[in-house]
């Protein structure tokens, strides 16, 4: 019988495994996320996640830098590329937030296991905290550019921003509620625009 050669394993990025943990940290927490686990969900050895990352603290690390940068910084340089009036990158803007997927989770899905994150590590959640204020500075940054005073452009990126985080709450735990509670966010950003065009 003739040798049958095994089917080489898809070789895995870093980014393979900093969704899988993030995966892991929605179904479980934090301490959800195993190396041994994180390969048996892979299908793949432990000497892959070692090519890529020192330990375990070391992929958690690596997490947080992803979600800040791929999440917010990456967000925001792609939205400014676009050229859009400031209208529609807040729409453009609100579409990513809502609606891209973080690997297989949803985006509530995703945003929410960094916020359980946050809240049993107190790093974690300056770094959360740190982050959501540059998300809200930037909205505050859009909305002042379509019309509204720094006041009021700061209490609508505030108001828009207390918003979403209640869609990604409702959305992760009761999806079924996701397209009403996706709508009352984008008719808030609607009654907002209709503000700053008065």
């Amino acid at each position: 019988m003739a040798n049958q050669e095994k089917p080489k394993r898809k070789q895995l990025s870093a980014q393979d495994w900093l969704l899988a943990a993030i995966v892991a940290m929605a179904q479980g927490g934090v301490d959800n996320v195993k190396v041994e686990r994180l390969a048996k969900q892979l299908g793949t050895s432990k000497g892959s996640f070692y090519w890529h990352f020192k330990d375990r603290k070391d992929l958690l690390d690596q997490l947080i830098r992803y979600w800040v940068e791929q999440g917010t910084n990456a967000v925001m340089a792609a939205n400014e590329a676009a050229g859009n009036s400031p209208q529609a990158k807040l729409h453009s803007l609100l579409q990513v937030a809502l609606d891209e997927p973080v690997g297989t989770l949803s985006s509530a899905q995703g945003e929410m296991a960094i916020r359980g994150w946050a809240m049993i590590d107190p790093h974690i959640r300056e770094i959360v905290s740190q982050t959501e204020q540059t998300r809200i500075q930037y909205v505050s940054t859009l909305l002042q550019a379509a019309g509204l005073n720094a006041a009021e452009a700061h209490r609508g990126a505030e108001q828009l921003y207390l918003l979403l985080l209640g869609f990604f709450a409702r959305a992760s735990y009761a999806p079924d509620t996701a397209d009403s509670a996706r709508q009352a966010v984008l008719d808030h950003l609607t009654a907002t625009m209709n503000m700053a065009a008065k």
